[in-house]
């Protein structure tokens, strides 16, 4: 089973721009895009605003217990729906939560092994 891991960390706006003209020239040139599993934050303050301990503790849950709907993970985590569903969200949107749908049931899942966080300086 091949580990895989969502890469988080800091870049500055500039950086992430000089990458993305990086990978796109070499699209342009025909050479392969590799694909990124990677979300990088502007600073510390946004990095801390967006991964939260209460949406980390969310990730950690859905990993371990495979929850069957947002209804029970909100039990396992012991929290209100409504604020287990706004965090959820927010981690779609972030890639690091999708869903697996069962019927009318949609599972939250996460196909991550682990995070690596990057700093660069």
């Amino acid at each position: 089973m091949k580990v895989k891991f969502k890469t988080i960390g800091i870049k500055s706006s500039e950086e992430a721009m000089q990458d993305a003209a990086e990978a796109m020239h070499s699209i342009a040139q025909g050479r392969k895009a590799h694909p990124v599993s990677a979300c990088y934050f502007a600073n510390i303050e946004t990095f801390n605003k967006i991964l939260t301990p209460q949406r980390y503790e969310l990730l950690r849950s859905i990993r371990k217990s495979a929850p069957s709907s947002l209804k029970e993970l909100a039990a396992i985590v012991k929290r209100d729906l409504n604020s287990v569903q706004e965090d959820v969200n927010t981690l779609v949107d972030m890639d690091f939560i999708e869903f697996e749908h069962h019927g009318k049931q949609r599972a939250p899942r996460v196909h991550y092994e682990g995070i690596r966080v990057e700093i660069v300086m």
